[in-house]
């Protein structure tokens, strides 16, 4: 029984961030998912360079990174704090972004 509960415990709480643009139409096709420690992105078409950034609620960049999006799942390590978060993801001619929070 305590194995069961340790091993309970030591899976983080995984959520989806809501994606948004300034266009209502023809959006990229990328999911976002967060727990405490990594950042996965889910890219279903060949996108090209992606900048990722996370701001904390103050507008500072917490996390920064350039990668390759080419229709694959890509996870991000972090190390963020608890508090409220925005991801902004930039490609092409489109920027999303997504609010999320680390308990």
């Amino acid at each position: 029984m305590t194995l069961l509960c340790v091993t309970m415990a030591g899976f983080a709480k995984r959520e989806k961030i809501d994606l948004d643009d300034q266009f209502r139409s023809l959006k990229p096709s990328i999911e976002a998912y967060i727990d405490e420690r990594v950042l996965e992105l889910k890219i279903s078409e060949d996108l090209g360079t992606l900048d990722i950034l996370i701001e904390d609620v103050s507008g500072n960049v917490v996390f920064s990174s350039i990668i390759e999006g080419n229709n694959d799942t890509i996870p991000l390590e972090l190390d963020l704090k608890e508090g409220g978060y925005v991801l902004i993801i930039t490609c092409k001619e489109h920027i999303l972004w997504g609010n999320f929070e680390i308990e």
